[in-house]
């Protein structure tokens, strides 16, 4: 796959929309930073299909005010001399890099006009000339250079900047293939390392002497029509002065429950206990897993600690005791107040940061979330909170009636304190799903409620998954764990939040169509549609470590497998397909769990399973992640693309690639989690034979085709029996015994399937989703064929998941 700078390529390969962990956004160990090219073309496969024109973005984003809009229109433009004088040097700018000081020269002169208007209280933007190195980038890529970038004023003599500090970036080019290309990757960081729901660039074609504003989200990419620097400047104004004035955080893009200062990250969550309406601040510990992508599932798992106000020093401290969920703009009685200016410049590095003038109390923050108080109550300084505890109030009504939005959705699946003995079975165990709605607050054990403080300091550390799946999928992780809370490979799962993110002034537009400069990242045959993702915070007490962490002691990490496909098989009796078993989606333990008093929680099935008594007393390695997990029986549209994880996917599956009545099965998974294994030991020797050098490159290709060549030469090698020693390293070879074993399962599977499924095509369910039911009492015969369909491929399951187990129990015990 390739882009060259003169025209696109012939094809872009189109991946898997949900794919969480291609190489496309996370690169593999032994390989060098991703050149720009290559994170041009990745970012450009991202958005196959999901590229958006509209010219009604900027009006719907952006939206003026009347008396804004009328000074606007009545200024002349064109006939201001900066302007016409600096579009005339623009015009005949020679190279590329002529071009920035005229375009920073246009965009603040546009500025200077809004401020000379008086449509503005305040200027915080300012665009500078940059072409160089960004001081941070994302996952494992090159350096990028943008040309220009929009940052805080008090910023602008900085030399270097962090894409945190950026409002926007600007691109200069000549051909809107390669310029398009260039500003995706910035988009991409911007969204990778800021608190974003989207990002912006502007994107600047000085041949054509006309620009577009560029907006990322996790749906894809949305932008304007080419907008002329001669005849558009009104349009453009317009753009750059919403970008400037917009004082509201969700609107411009910004996540108001999570703030970067100093470097620091911090995320507000709801309190972990039964008591609603509560919230702190937690601060990042550790960044555990991150995948960097424009459009899909942009997982990132990371360890928090509770935020202390003696751990941050000085003015950190002081901009955090009077923090509010909006410091841009609080709303008030449905209106937006713009703070007064700070009589010092902030030192802060994003418009999120800035501390609050001596004169605002922190009552002013208060206000803010409820805006039917027209005068809050008069506090002294000494009694505002010191902590990062806002919103600690009983009354849940006024809460979520206002801020936090995204305290609407809160789930709990379980509380630190839940009675662990308690049989899962009951329909009123403490494990049971809670639901927290807008007004109403329900649960099926009243008896186990608790005070949220004492929750919350039995808590030391948190895991937060966040991350942007399907909408119609958003709570299915939810609602998978809360069925399997407490069994055997599971993690002790807190709950989940569904944030309202606003992103539907997205997705809404009316107006959208194809870009035609772009036209190579579209299936020919596809109606143009917008994905609706729904962005999701997913909270865990279980921290986890790679299986390459055990790697060393191949009986400890066949017994972590063996855990967690103990724990998917658990999974798939409760009527839940995982779908994504992966290297980053099996972990291992840091303290082993006993189980001996949680045996009542085992299923009769793995009861029967006597070869695995002894190995259900202890627990080391878990599952995660179901976001792409499925209940058997839900009605739900199918994607547009392909989902999982290409390097860990069956070779079945890779098979039938683009077959679009796949159904996807358990036994599949099972043949995953032998790559998770043999990806672990590719990757565990710091120098791999070059043998594993090929395979971990083929395995690691964008291409389903090349992945399926790669592992069907991986799989010939072993069942062949023709690996030299010097073929493969010490960690492969330790465990070859059981990945061969592993291998002849797999094969069968395979050929079983397909013969069953060749069987019973008529079964299979449609493309688009699941079949009608038919309200008719009496079963149709084809309703008793599908009975009898289903019943053979659980049993087909069963007998899998059996040989699967009974092979690593005998590789542990002989190893």
């Amino acid at each position: 796959m390739s882009t060259s700078a003169s025209k696109p390529s012939s094809s872009v390969s189109k991946p898997s929309s949900e794919t969480p962990k291609k190489p496309s956004s996370a690169q593999a160990k032994h390989s060098n930073a991703r050149a720009q090219q290559d994170l041009k073309t990745v970012t450009m496969s991202e958005l196959h299909d999901a590229i958006f024109e509209s010219a009604s973005l900027l009006g719907t984003i952006f939206p003026l005010p009347p008396n804004v809009q009328a000074a606007l229109e009545g200024h002349d433009f064109q006939a201001d001399a900066v302007i016409s004088s600096t579009l005339a040097s623009l015009r005949d700018c020679t190279p590329e890099r002529a071009a920035y000081e005229p375009i920073v020269r246009l965009f603040n002169h546009i500025l200077s006009i809004l401020d000379h208007l008086h449509l503005s209280d305040r200027r915080h933007l300012v665009f500078k000339k940059y072409d160089k190195a960004m001081a941070d980038k994302a996952d494992g890529q090159g350096p990028q250079k943008p040309d220009v970038l929009a940052t805080e004023k008090g910023d602008a003599k900085k030399l270097r900047h962090g894409w945190n500090e950026v409002l926007a970036a600007v691109e200069v080019k000549n051909q809107w293939w390669e310029l398009l290309s260039q500003a995706n990757t910035y988009g991409r960081s911007m969204l990778e390392l800021q608190a974003r729901w989207y990002s912006l660039c502007i994107a600047c074609n000085q041949k054509d002497m006309t620009v577009r504003f560029c907006f990322y989200t996790r749906s894809g990419l949305f932008l304007t029509p080419p907008l002329s620097l001669e005849r558009d400047i009104l349009q453009i104004a317009q753009g750059l002065h919403g970008l400037d004035m917009c004082v509201d955080d969700v609107r411009f893009g910004l996540d108001p429950c999570q703030r970067i200062v100093n470097g620091r990250h911090y995320v507000y969550l709801p309190s972990l206990g039964r008591k609603t309406g509560e919230g702190k601040w937690w601060e990042e510990k550790e960044m555990l897993c991150r995948r960097a992508c424009i459009r899909g599932r942009a997982t990132h798992v990371m360890a928090l600690t509770p935020f202390s106000p003696s751990k941050p020093a000085g003015d950190v401290m002081a901009e955090f005791a009077n923090l509010s969920l909006n410091p841009r703009g609080s709303r008030v009685n449905g209106h937006y107040r713009i703070p007064r200016p700070s009589p010092e410049p902030a030192r802060s590095s994003d418009r999120r940061k800035k501390p609050k003038p001596p004169s605002q109390t922190a009552t002013d923050s208060l206000s803010a979330l409820n805006p039917s108080l027209e005068q809050p109550p008069n506090l002294d300084s000494d009694q505002c909170p010191s902590q990062m505890t806002a919103y600690a109030s009983d009354d849940m009504e006024s809460i979520l009636a206002d801020h936090p939005e995204e305290f609407r959705d809160w789930q709990i699946i379980s509380t630190p304190e839940s009675d662990t003995d308690a049989d899962t079975d009951s329909s009123e165990s403490d494990w049971s799903l809670v639901s927290v709605n807008r007004r109403k607050v329900t649960h099926s054990n009243a008896s186990h409620d608790t005070p949220s403080s004492s929750v919350e300091s039995s808590v030391s550390e948190i895991i937060l998954k966040d991350s942007w799946p399907l909408k119609d999928r958003a709570k299915n992780e939810t609602r998978m764990f809360a069925d399997v809370q407490g069994h055997h490979g599971i993690p002790e799962v807190v709950g989940s939040i569904v944030t309202d993110h606003k992103l539907d002034i997205f997705t809404n537009l009316s107006d959208v169509r194809r870009c035609e400069v772009l036209r190579d990242v579209y299936e020919e045959s596809d109606q143009l549609e917008v994905e609706e993702r729904s962005h999701v915070r997913f909270m865990c007490l279980t921290r986890g470590r790679s299986l390459t962490s055990v790697i060393a002691d191949p009986k400890k990490c066949v017994k972590a497998l063996l855990d967690a496909m103990i724990g998917h098989l658990n999974l798939h009796l409760k009527g839940w397909r995982h779908r994504d078993v992966s290297y980053a989606n099996i972990l291992v333990r840091d303290i082993l769990q006993p189980r001996i008093h949680l045996q009542t929680r085992t299923h009769d099935f793995i009861r029967s399973l006597d070869f695995l008594e002894p190995y259900l007393e202890d627990c080391l390695g878990f599952i995660i992640d179901g976001d792409l997990a499925i209940k058997v029986g839900d009605m739900r549209k199918m994607a547009r693309h392909r989902s999982g994880t290409l390097p860990f996917m069956s070779i079945r599956v890779l098979d039938k690639w683009h077959d679009v009545c796949l159904l996807q099965t358990s036994i599949d998974d099972l043949e995953s989690g032998l790559w998770v294994l043999v990806w672990t030991a590719l990757h565990a020797p710091e120098c791999p034979t070059l043998r594993e050098e090929s395979w971990i490159k083929q395995l690691s290709s964008d291409s389903p085709d090349n992945v399926r060549f790669g592992k069907r030469d991986i799989e010939a090698s072993f069942l062949e029996g023709d690996l030299q020693q010097e073929d493969i390293s010490a960690p492969l070879q330790a465990l070859s015994p059981l990945v061969t074993a592993w291998f002849k399962i797999a094969n069968e599977a395979r050929v079983e399937l397909n013969t069953f499924f060749r069987a019973n095509q008529d079964l299979l369910p449609p493309p688009m989703g699941a079949a009608a039911v038919d309200s008719n009492p009496i079963p149709s015969p084809v309703e008793v064929r599908r009975a009898g369909f289903d019943a053979a491929l659980e049993e087909m399951c069963k007998k899998y998941y059996t040989k699967y187990l009974k092979v690593a129990v005998e590789f542990i015990q002989t190893s």
